[in-house]
């Protein structure tokens, strides 16, 4: 199962469900082709960095714990959910939607 996210686009008849995995779509609002999968790709943006720069400095000033905590830190580097993840045709290769850090955390899931 999987957490999707519902997205509009105001500019044309689109409806799609956004989740960190492809979706498919009805038609692509930027070139129009129909029955088209998309092409999601995740990376950490600011707000995973900031979190990494966070947890560093929680975690530094506590010198007397063991060195491995320190790896602690980069754990917003490994979670998808942290991170902001893309959604581009496969048709275009144009952007088409987004889903932000922690937005879907919480959602029910889609049956």
């Amino acid at each position: 199962m999987t957490t999707s996210l519902p997205a509009t686009n105001p500019n044309h008849d689109f409806f799609l469900m956004l989740g960190r995995q492809p979706a498919m779509m009805h038609e692509c609002p930027k070139c129009h082709a129909t029955g088209c999968r998309t092409r999601v790709t995740t990376y950490p943006g600011f707000f995973s960095w900031l979190l990494v720069i966070g947890l560093f400095i929680l975690v530094v000033p506590f010198h007397y714990l063991p060195n491995f905590m320190l790896p602690v830190a980069f754990l917003p580097l490994v979670f998808d959910k942290l991170k902001k993840s893309d959604h581009f045709c496969s048709k275009c290769n144009k952007k088409v939607g987004s889903v932000q850090p922690l937005s879907d955390c919480g959602v029910k899931h889609m049956t």
